[in-house]
C-alpha cells in the first residue's frame, strides 16, 4: 500500500494534546446490492508528529495529508464511523 502525500501546510494544530486535528471533509455512500453498500470517507489529518513526517520535513513543520477509509454496513456493532474511534475529534458534512 502507498503511503498518500504529505504536504507542508501554514494551518496550525489545534488539538495540542496529541498533535493530531482529523476532519471529514467528505463522505459519500455507495451502494451495494440486497443491503450491502458501503461509507467512503475522506479523513483530512494535520500534525506536527514526526511518526508522519519523511525525512525532507523539518522538525517545526507542520504536515497535512488526506486517507480515504472505507466503512461496510456489515461492520461489527459499535464502529460507527471514525467518530466512534475518535469520539473528540469534529467533523464536517
Amino acid at each position: 500500500m502507498q503511503s498518500p502525500p504529505v504536504l507542508v501546510t501554514s494551518r496550525q494544530v489545534q488539538n495540542a494534546h496529541t498533535g493530531l486535528d482529523l476532519t471529514v471533509p467528505q463522505h459519500q455512500e455507495v451502494r451495494g446490492g440486497m443491503m450491502s453498500g458501503h461509507v467512503e470517507y475522506q479523513i483530512l489529518a494535520v500534525t506536527r508528529l514526526a511518526a508522519f513526517k519523511s525525512a525532507k520535513h523539518r522538525p517545526e513543520d507542520v504536515v497535512q495529508f488526506l486517507v480515504s477509509w472505507g466503512l461496510f454496513r456489515d461492520a461489527p456493532e459499535g464502529a460507527q464511523g471514525p467518530g466512534s474511534r475518535w469520539a473528540n475529534t469534529p467533523t464536517t458534512r
